[in-house]
C-alpha cells in the first residue's frame, strides 16, 4: 500500500509530529517519469521509486555509465495508470517511432532532465522502454518496487514483458539485474452518477392576471376548474392552443379550460404539466443513454490532433404535416447528419398518447463522431419534438504502420472513446439546456 508523507499537524495544546512517518492512503499510481543525472531530483508531487535489497534505484546501476532514476507520482484522484509493460528492442528505430513494441494501446512514460526514456542510455545494451496503459474499466496500480530477482513479494507481480525484454532494466547492459514488480487495487473506478431527473406540481393559477390571487388560494383540481376564471396545471402549459399558428384559431382555443373541452374542438390541443414532464423525462432517458465515460490514453503508435466539437439542441410543436419541412430546415440549420434526420422523422412518424425518445450515435469514419438524443410524440395531429447534437472530429496519425493491421480494430475504439469523452461535456450541456426550457413553467404551449 502507498504511503502518505504528513506535514507536522499543530492541534489546540497538542502538537503531533509526523515528519517523518507514513500513515496509509488509498492512492494510486497516476503518471511517472524517467530522468537522468546522479544528483536529479523528480518533478515537484513525485518520489524516486521504491528499491528492494542492494538496489539503489538506479536503473543503470552497475553499468557505470549514466545514472537514471524512475520518478512515481501517487493521488487518490485523476486517472490511474492500470498497466505496465517493458519492452526491449535490438535495433534504434524505436528511438524514433515512440512506440510500445507490438502493444496497440500502450504509451511510452514521459522522459525528462537528460533521459531519452531509454533505461539502457550510454550503456551500449538493448533499448530499453516502459510503457503504460489506462484503462477506465480496469484496475488501478498502487504500488511500484525496483528488486534485484523476479520473484516478487507481498502480493506483488511482475510488470508485462513485450517485444525481446526478458523483464530486465539493465537487459544486456552487463549491470545489476533490475526487475519491476507492481501490486494492484482492488476494485475498478466508480461509474458516472445518473444525471437527476425533474419534478413538478400543479397549481390553480388565473386565466387573468386579476384573478390569480384568488384562483392561487384553491388547493385542488375539482375546486379549481368549479372557477370559471381559473385553470388548473401550470400557467404556461395547462391551457388549451391551437394546433398550428393561426391568430385566429389560437385565441378561439384558449377560451376552453377543461381537457375534455378543449379536444373536443377541431384545431385544439391540450397539454398539461404531466405532458411536459413526460417529454422531459423522455430526452433525459435518450440522453442518458448516449455512451459516455472517462478516455484512454493515445497510445505511441498513433498521434490525434485536438478534437474539433460541435453542438446544438432545438424543439418545435406543430402539426404533423409540417414535420417534413422544419426537420429539413434544422438539417440546413444546424448541419445536421442524414441518420440525425432520419431519426428525428421516424420518432413522431406514428400517433401515440406517450411521449417516445431515441438516441443514435454515428461513426462517419476513423475520427468522426456523432451523438444525438431526442424525445417527442405525435398525439392527435400534433408534434412535440425536441432534440440534442454533439459531433467530434479529429485527424490520425499512424505512427507505426508495421502493425497496423493487428491493432487498427484498438486503435478505433481509443479513438472512439477519446471523441465520447470530448464531446460528451458538450452534448450534457446542450441536453441539460434543453430539458430547463421544457420544464413546466418555463415554455408556453401555444
Amino acid at each position: 500500500m502507498q504511503h502518505c508523507q504528513m506535514a507536522m499537524i499543530r492541534g489546540v495544546g497538542v502538537v503531533l509530529a509526523f515528519s517523518s512517518a507514513w500513515l496509509p492512503c488509498e492512492c494510486a499510481i497516476v503518471d511517472l517519469v524517467a530522468i537522468e543525472g546522479k544528483n536529479s531530483a523528480c518533478p515537484g508531487g513525485f518520489a524516486k521509486a521504491a528499491h528492494a535489497g542492494s538496489l539503489s534505484g538506479d536503473l543503470n546501476q552497475g553499468s557505470r555509465r549514466r545514472y537514471l532514476w524512475l520518478c512515481v507520482k501517487h493521488a487518490s484522484q485523476g486517472d490511474p495508470i492500470t498497466d505496465l509493460a517493458v519492452v526491449a528492442e535490438s535495433g534504434s528505430e524505436g528511438k524514433h517511432d515512440n512506440s510500445c513494441g507490438t502493444l496497440c494501446d500502450y504509451r511510452r512514460i514521459t522522459a525528462s532532465q537528460g533521459s531519452d526514456g531509454d533505461f539502457n542510455q550510454g550503456t551500449g545494451g538493448k533499448y530499453i522502454y516502459l510503457c503504460y496503459k489506462k484503462d477506465p474499466n480496469a484496475v488501478p496500480l498502487m504500488d511500484l518496487r525496483l528488486q534485484e530477482d523476479g520473484s516478487c513479494q507481498n502480493g506483488m507481480s511482475r510488470i508485462r514483458q513485450e517485444a525481446e525484454s526478458n523483464g530486465d532494466f539493465n537487459q544486456k547492459a552487463h549491470g545489476k539485474d533490475i526487475f519491476m514488480c507492481v501490486s494492484k487495487g482492488k476494485t475498478a473506478l466508480p461509474a458516472l452518477p445518473a444525471p437527476p431527473t425533474s419534478q413538478a406540481s400543479p397549481t390553480c393559477f388565473g386565466l387573468k392576471p386579476i384573478y390569480q390571487t384568488r384562483c392561487s388560494k384553491i388547493r385542488n383540481e375539482k375546486g379549481c376548474l368549479a372557477q370559471s376564471a381559473c385553470g388548473w396545471g401550470d400557467p404556461s402549459k395547462a391551457l388549451c392552443f391551437a394546433a398550428n399558428h393561426d391568430p385566429m384559431l389560437r385565441e378561439a382555443c384558449r377560451k376552453w379550460i377543461s381537457e375534455a373541452a378543449c379536444t373536443k374542438n377541431i384545431g385544439c390541443a391540450w397539454r398539461s404539466p404531466s405532458d411536459q414532464l413526460a417529454w422531459v423525462n423522455a430526452i433525459n432517458d435518450a440522453a442518458a443513454a448516449i455512451p459516455h465515460g472517462r478516455a484512454p490514453i493515445v497510445p505511441s503508435a498513433i498521434s490525434m490532433t485536438s478534437v474539433n466539437t460541435t453542438s446544438h439542441h432545438d424543439k418545435l410543436q406543430l402539426s404533423s404535416d409540417d414535420v417534413a419541412s422544419a426537420v429539413n430546415a434544422w438539417r440546413v440549420k444546424y448541419g445536421l447528419e442524414g441518420g440525425v434526420v432520419s431519426a428525428l422523422k421516424a420518432l413522431v412518424a406514428v400517433e401515440s398518447t406517450d411521449f417516445k425518445q431515441t438516441h443514435l450515435e454515428l461513426t462517419s469514419s476513423l475520427g468522426n463522431l456523432v451523438v444525438a438524443a431526442a424525445g417527442g410524440r405525435n398525439y392527435n395531429g400534433f408534434v412535440s419534438l425536441a432534440f440534442a447534437y454533439s459531433s467530434g472530429s479529429t485527424h490520425i496519425d499512424i505512427l507505426k504502420p508495421s502493425i497496423k493491421g493487428s491493432c487498427e480494430g484498438k486503435w478505433l475504439d481509443i479513438v472512439k472513446k477519446q471523441l465520447q469523452a470530448a464531446i460528451y461535456p458538450k452534448f450534457q450541456a446542450e441536453a441539460t439546456l434543453l430539458k430547463d426550457e421544457l420544464k413546466p413553467g418555463v415554455i408556453a404551449l401555444v
